[in-house]
């Protein structure tokens, strides 16, 4: 999983931990809105240009 919402100018793989660390220490999870398969990538497009998604978009590889 790849989390944005954060500085994403090449974050490191220390950045990617803490994130992580703090996360699970406090027992929170990001909202997904709805999930797509790679090859839907058009419609997850779509989902974000449309605003209507309450929560994250993710994309499955």
């Amino acid at each position: 999983m790849y989390l944005t919402g954060f500085h994403s100018n090449f974050p490191t793989q220390a950045d990617i931990d803490s994130i992580f660390a703090f996360l699970a220490e406090h027992k929170l999870n990001p909202l997904v809105g709805e999930k797509f398969a790679f090859r839907d990538i058009a419609k997850a497009c779509e989902a974000y240009d449309g605003g209507k998604v309450n929560g994250k978009i993710v994309v499955e590889l």
